[in-house]
């Protein structure tokens, strides 16, 4: 394909690109980024390769699926390239865009080869750490999430920490156009607002609450190890979407004298994250880990490992004593004994992630870098 004109492009309109919809903390950042573009006069479009939501959608009239097919598998080159072309006969028929924003590997795949102008690619992870767990977990995979990662190269990236910024620079895999760190926007105010609400399944007695998916990289099996350890008399709520997986886990390492509770994706989790004792990430990388920001704008205290990358830059200053060694259960647990009583006392990140500045900056970009 060749790229359009863009010299009749409607300069107020911008096309936000994610795989799906379906709970994960990329999908949020963009419905977020979303809400606060249309809020502040921006004609902002959400482009949803295929259909599969689990979030609300308050403003369905923007959101378009290219594929009605939940169970299609995008990650086939074949359903990539019809996807890239049913993206260029949108674009076509909404008049055209002034700026592209590309979030994941299957997204960032379909945006390069739609090749309009303007378009930046969301680096939501760490690309080494992804890719050398996939070598050694699913050799399979790997090859095609290099694949996917190559075309990054000569593109404008944005980064969600200054950490995936450092590593893309530092190393020799991707030589992008141009890269800048935007840290990914939260609303605090609704956050805190929605953590007033009421919630049946908050525990009657102290918790600590894991937050997301139970994947390799989220090692969900470190965090029930470190649980063991703790001292405090808690219990464990975990919130995830994969209950066999946890029920697995926690049969494996033989959990005693303790309760883990298990609870399914919930479109407002907030109240239980305000009333834990802790948030815990046990992550053995990240991107950014939204979780900690969500859960400090809770006025809730957090414990992370201190992975690559993200948690060392929220966690600073007094919050730093909270980052704990990567894969080391004693040590975490050890963390969050020192977590449970302690007083939060204005987080700095938080200033950093609001909405404004961040819709600020994503806007910045669009005159920032010259099409070609």
């Amino acid at each position: 394909m060749t790229r359009r004109d863009n010299s009749n492009l409607a300069l107020n309109r911008v096309a936000i690109v994610i795989d799906t919809l379906n709970g994960g903390g990329a999908e949020k950042v963009c419905l977020t980024l979303f809400n606060a573009m249309r809020a502040r006069g921006v004609d902002a479009q959400l482009i949803v390769l295929k259909l599969k939501c689990t979030y609300e959608l308050p403003n369905k009239d923007n959101v378009h699926f290219l594929f009605d097919d939940e169970r299609l598998r995008l990650s086939k080159k074949s359903v990539q390239n019809t996807a890239s072309h049913e993206f260029v006969k949108l674009a076509e028929k909404l008049g055209g865009f002034s700026a592209v924003f590309s979030n994941l590997d299957v997204c960032h795949v379909v945006v390069a080869q739609a090749n309009l102008p303007n378009s930046f690619y969301v680096i939501h992870n760490s690309i080494e750490k992804t890719l050398q767990t996939q070598r050694r977990i699913a050799p399979w995979k790997y090859f095609k999430r290099r694949k996917a990662i190559e075309v990054l190269n000569g593109k404008n990236l944005i980064c969600v920490s200054n950490g995936i910024k450092a590593e893309i620079q530092q190393g020799s895999r991707i030589k992008p156009k141009s890269i800048c760190t935007i840290y990914n926007p939260i609303d605090i105010e609704a956050i805190k607002r929605d953590s007033l609400l009421e919630d049946k399944d908050i525990p009657q007695r102290p918790y600590i609450i894991y937050l997301g998916r139970i994947a390799k990289q989220k090692r969900v099996d470190m965090l029930i190890q470190a649980f063991q350890y703790v001292k405090a008399d808690v219990d464990l709520v975990v919130l995830t979407n994969n209950q066999k997986k946890l029920d697995k886990l926690v049969k494996k390492y033989n959990i005693k004298n303790k309760s883990v509770t298990g609870l399914d994706f919930k479109q407002n989790p907030y109240p239980l994250v305000k009333n834990a004792k802790a948030l815990v990430l046990s992550s053995d990388y990240e991107g950014l880990g939204m979780v900690l920001i969500e859960a400090l704008a809770c006025g809730t205290n957090v414990v992370s490992t201190d992975c690559p990358h993200g948690p060392n830059e929220i966690l600073v200053d007094d919050l730093a004593q909270f980052l704990s060694a990567v894969g080391d259960p004693r040590q975490l647990a050890e963390k969050i004994d020192l977590a449970i009583d302690y007083k939060i006392n204005n987080p700095s990140i938080l200033e950093k992630v609001k909405l404004e500045k961040i819709v600020n900056q994503y806007l910045a970009l669009i005159n920032s870098v010259p099409s070609t």
